[in-house]
Parts: C-alpha cells; structure tokens; sequence
C-alpha cells in the first residue's frame, strides 16, 4: 500500500480544512462520491457555460463515473472524503467546502477557443463571486495563447484575471508545470501574484529523506519571480478513478495493491491542489490571515531536503505553518502588481508620455506596458519605439510586447535586432511581436531560426511554436538536428515544439514506438526517453531521404 497524502505530510488529525471554502477551475468533474456533497462538507458546482451559472448543490451517484478525470483527480487531491476506499485515500483537507469549476460545454474537444473563452469565464465568475461565498483560495492550471514565461503577465487575460482576483484577497494558486526545460508549463504560474507549487516524488515508505524532486517546470520569470515558490507530491500520489477499465489501462495495474478504482498519478496537476488543501487546513486554524499571510507561512515554514535543493523551495507543511505567528509575517504592500498596471491605465496618454521620460526604469517598465490591451495611440508609437534602446532588458521587452498591438508599423529590424539581444527576456518579446506580424514572417524567419538553438530553453521553445504556424521549408533540417539531442537530454517540451513544427512544416507524421500513452506512466522514464530517441533518428532518416524532393 502507498502512503496516504495525510500520512506523508504529517497533517494533524484535527486539521480537515473544516469551515474553509476552496475553488477548483478545471474541464469538468464527475459526480464521485469522493469529491461530492457529504455530511461534513458541502460541494457545489458551477457550470460557467451556462447562461447564467450558479453554485448548485453537487450530490454524488452511483458509479462508474464517466469523464471529468483530471477534475476529479485535482478536487480529491485537495479535499478528497476516501468515501470510495472506506476514508483511506483521502485528501489533504478532507472537509472543506468545495466550488467546483466546470468549463464544460458540448462539443468542446474540437473547439480549442471555445476552451479558452471557457476558461476566461471560469476565472470571471471567481473574480465577480468570490466574496459573496467567502471563498478563500482558488486553483487555476491551464496552457494559454502566451506560451512564454519570459513575457510580462500583462499579455496575457489568463495572467491579467489571475492578478486581478489576486489584487482583491484569494489566493490564487497553481502547479508549475510538468517540463524541466521550461519556466512555467502553464500559464497562470508565471503571474507574479500566482503561488506556484512545484513537486516532489512520494517514496513507497513515505520517508521525506528518500523522496526525489519531480522534473517539473523551474525559473525565473520576466517578473523575477522564480517557479516553484513551495513544493506538494507529484507523484505516486494516489487518487480515485471513474471506471473499472481506467484502472485495467493503467500502468501499474498489475504493480499495486490498492482499493478498488484507486491508482498513483503524477504531475504538478496535483501538487497544487494538494498544496491547496494544506492552506485550507491551516486557515481552519488561523481564519484570519491574509492570503498573503498564509502564502508567506506555508513559504517559511516548508520543509528543506538536499535532494530537491535544486528546485529552490521547500515541501509544504501544515504542522510548520501552524507554528508561525502573524508578527512574523510581512506587512500587506501598499500596492500590487495589479493596482499599479490599473493606475496607470487611468492616466491620460499626455500624462503617461511625460512621465516616461522623467521616471526611473522600473516605472518607464511600467507606463510602457500600461497600454497593453488598448489600443494603442499614435502618440505613444515613437517614444516607446525609442525604449527599444533602453539599457534595461525589461524595459526593451516592454516595448516590444506593446507593439505587438500596432503590427503595421513595426520596423522589422525592431523585431532581428531583438532576436540578438543578450537577455533572454528581449528575445523572448522579440518572438512575441514576430508572431503578432505575419507580413514580416518571410523577411525575419533567418532571425528566428537563430533562436532554434539559443541558450534559453524557453526562447527554443516559443521559436518553435512560431516556426510551427510559419512552416518554412527550410526550417525543417535547422529544426530536426536538435531533435535527438533533446530527447537524449530529457527536454521534454522542447522536443515535442520541435516535432510538432516538423509534422506542420512536412505534412508528415512519425508514430512513437512503442506507442505512448499508458496512463501513469512516468513520461521522463528510460522506456520514453529510448522511444523519443528513435523517433528522433527516424525523422532524420526520413528528411534526408524523402524531404529533398517534397520541399
């Protein structure tokens, strides 16, 4: 038998985040008697595809449950009752009151903006209902448009609600991501106010001493903000199941001794849900903190190991936090991120245009990015165009991303100068305002195909994405001698970019072998990591054979 969430993070038995109201945003979730309404907590669900979407009562029926899996996976993580394995395999707070946040509409699978619009609607609803509930903290993981944890959380709406419902008092929280190679694997984790939660592997007897760092996502972002800010299991984390044949599919099915429909899962999916429930059974001790004072105790108080020093954090501990005392905590900030962006906004152009002038870098950095997502005034063009030649990175990355907004008047050697800049973060921005040009694509594609093999991994990874929708012809042998070395390397994201911008630039699919994907199967396993590599040597087979004559 595996180690129970409760067990491994030494929760105390009176703690059940009882009292506490938590949020979870995920695709849908089933009616498993785990996640539902039960005599020590109620769960409500809110279909914010409705057209007027309202908390409703959410009862459990009786199974197999059919679909919603990762909802039910990340609300049991967090407050799971173990009512299917007789209270065993519970979640970390057992009691809490959950809202449930489904995006589901019919047809939603082949509608990837639908999916999107859903999820802007989802955060709406928590931003405009969160006090009327009294809901505490709120969980929100999902890849957006903005790909890049290089840019400024301004050009993203994920990023822009998540701060906004930040600004007004919930902790907004999220897994990191699962790809080493990258900062964040999602969008909301590179928000600065977001609590990112990367992951630690539960060893099979439970000792914190013998638990390894999981491969997730870890950085700095264009904030400074580094990912992952604490640390919760992600993997081996056992979580219930909606059906018999879920379970016969499962990788360790014939491995683990487990009640019925149960089975380990993995990935920062569930990190943060878990790491969710911890700040849930804390405030059921301390009902008046703060967000920001739960964040900085369950932050102090984490616990530290050697073998995940790498990842910068620690694993959260709702004993350890019990321990802090307000004193110990910062004062509130006079202003955060979100109300200093919506101050400037309020500005007229006039009176920003002369104080970019007069101010320090961090509020030039600041009026600049104030236009994102208005339309910007010809009067602002040429003075933010000067920033380009800022000696501050942030600040030339600012302008780069808010021109974005006024494609047909770009310089395109605004846009190759970029791509040679010496931060990361200027080149990163140069992508994004390439992207937003498709009339400059067939004049800069020699600038970006420099980016291919850039010493960020996240500015190789958005280069490929851009190549993907470009497909060049001639990006395709640039693309492909990197390929291996990526797989060999374990930079997951970065190869599955370079063979998505191969099969758009080709036409031509190459199945993996063997054929992935078993459900919980470790995907940085030697068994994955041998099949990306022949999917690697294949491509380059195939380019050298048959390419030279499609191309």
């Amino acid at each position: 038998m595996w180690p129970t969430l409760r067990d491994f993070l030494s929760v105390p038995d009176e703690l059940t985040g009882r009292g506490v109201r938590i949020a979870i945003v995920d695709g849908d979730f089933p009616s498993h008697p785990d996640i539902t309404t039960n005599e020590q907590r109620t769960t409500y669900k809110v279909m914010v595809m409705e057209p007027e979407p309202q908390p409703k009562v959410f009862e459990a029926e009786s199974g197999p449950w059919k679909g919603g899996a990762h909802g039910l996976w990340a609300a049991a993580a967090a407050a799971g009752s173990g009512a299917e394995s007789q209270g065993l395999y519970r979640g970390i707070a057992p009691e809490a009151d959950l809202f449930l946040i489904a995006e589901y509409f019919p047809g939603q699978s082949q509608d990837p903006e639908g999916r999107y619009a859903a999820h802007i609607k989802a955060l709406e609803w928590v931003r405009d209902n969160w006090s009327k509930h009294e809901i505490r903290a709120v969980l929100s993981a999902r890849r957006c448009g903005v790909d890049s944890s290089l840019l400024p959380w301004q050009t993203e709406p994920t990023r822009i609600l998540c701060e906004e419902i930040a600004a007004a008092g919930v902790l907004v929280m999220s897994g990191s991501g699962n790809h080493s190679d990258r900062t964040a694997g999602l969008t909301e984790p590179a928000a600065p106010s977001v609590f990112s939660v990367g992951g630690i592997v539960i060893s099979p007897d439970g000792d914190l001493d013998r638990a390894e760092a999981f491969p997730g996502s870890r950085g700095t972002t264009f904030e400074g903000k580094w990912i992952p800010e604490i640390l919760a299991p992600a993997e081996n984390v056992v979580l219930p199941h909606g059906t018999d044949e879920e379970i016969e599919n499962h990788f360790y099915d014939k491995i683990d001794d487990l009640p019925r429909r149960y089975a380990r899962t993995l990935g920062t999916s569930f990190s943060g849900p878990i790491a969710l429930g911890a700040a849930a059974c804390v405030w059921q001790a301390h009902p008046n903190w703060t967000a920001l004072d739960m964040k900085t105790a369950l932050i102090a108080s984490s616990i530290k190991r050697p073998q995940w020093s790498n990842l910068r954090a620690g694993l959260v501990s709702v004993e350890g936090a019990l321990a802090m005392k307000a004193t110990e905590h910062p004062p509130e900030p006079v202003t955060s991120p979100y109300q200093i962006w919506s101050e400037w906004r309020k500005r007229s152009v006039e009176y920003r245009m002369d104080q970019l002038s007069a101010g320090d870098s961090d509020q030039v950095r600041d009026i600049i990015l104030s236009f994102v997502g208005d339309l910007f005034p010809d009067a602002a063009l040429q003075p933010i165009s000067e920033c380009l030649n800022h000696p501050k990175s942030e600040v030339r990355a600012a302008a780069l991303c808010v021109l974005a907004s006024k494609a047909s008047e770009v310089n395109p050697d605004y846009i190759k100068e970029g791509c040679r800049d010496v931060s990361p973060i200027v080149r990163s921005a140069a992508v994004y305002l390439l992207q937003n040009c498709p009339a400059l694509w067939s004049e800069c594609s020699a600038s970006l195909s420099v980016l291919f093999n850039d010493p960020s991994l996240d500015v190789r990874y958005v280069s490929f994405n851009l190549a993907r929708r470009m497909a060049h012809p001639r990006f395709a042998e640039e693309i492909v001698s990197g390929l291996e070395e990526d797989a060999r390397m374990g930079r997951i994201a970065n190869f599955a970019a370079r063979r998505d911008a191969l099969e758009a630039i080709t036409g031509h699919r190459l199945p993996e072998r063997p054929p992935y994907y078993v459900h919980g199967q470790p995907y940085y396993s030697d068994a994955r990591r041998d099949a990306r590599v022949d999917m690697a040597r294949r491509w380059e087979d195939w380019l050298r054979q048959d390419w030279p004559s499609r191309a």
